[in-house]
């Protein structure tokens, strides 16, 4: 069973097994023994043994980071109210290379990020990362570097000829932030003043 194995990786190395098979037990005991691991996210910590008994060992900066997430730049056309962006994009407004990441900075940081050993890389924030040209490139780039790459956006940069070059990159995952019922509520809580909505 998965969760044996589990918890005999745990234990290994650990000066303290007591306390190290303590913790195994209460996660094991969110196991659905009738599921494989890698179906069930809410103990996705088992699919990375060798980073807890890092961290149970005493050794927090021996474990990898599993995913990472990359801005691509600070543009976005949305004026969201909610948004954790919309102030750090005030203050930066204007300077010269704040704005997007180049195709050259996203390769080095991606290589970075795929020899340092995350396993997955969420292109997102910052605002919206379709409006960085290189934003395809990025999903493309990763996934070649071994990467699993996803895409946070809102959905409205995308075009017929975008949206067929991101699905040939094969991302893990799409997310389009369509967060309302109505056209009305959506404008509101985006902070526009026009139909995107539709488009969405």
């Amino acid at each position: 069973m998965e969760s044996d194995q589990f918890l005999t990786r745990l234990a290994d190395g650990v000066p303290d097994s007591h306390r190290a098979l303590q913790a195994a037990r209460c996660i094991s005991s969110m196991i659905d023994p009738e599921q494989p691991l890698s179906v069930q996210h809410d103990v996705k910590m088992l699919w990375h043994a060798d980073n807890v008994a890092a961290v149970l060992r005493g050794q927090p900066f021996a474990a990898r980071p599993i995913t990472a997430e990359i801005d691509l730049n600070n543009v976005c056309s949305y004026r969201c109210a909610f948004c954790t962006y919309g102030w750090s994009r005030k203050q930066v407004a204007g300077r010269a290379g704040t704005d997007a990441m180049s195709r050259e900075v996203i390769e080095v940081v991606l290589r970075r990020f795929s020899e340092g050993g995350v396993r997955g890389v969420i292109v997102t924030g910052g605002g919206e990362p379709l409006e960085n040209p290189e934003a395809a490139w990025a999903l493309e780039t990763g996934r070649h570097l071994g990467l699993q790459m996803g895409l946070f956006t809102n959905g409205s940069p995308l075009t017929p000829q975008l949206a067929q070059r991101i699905l040939a990159a094969a991302p893990q995952f799409v997310r389009v932030s369509a967060n309302a019922v109505t056209p009305e509520v959506y404008a509101r809580f985006h902070g526009l003043d026009d139909e995107r909505w539709a488009r969405i």
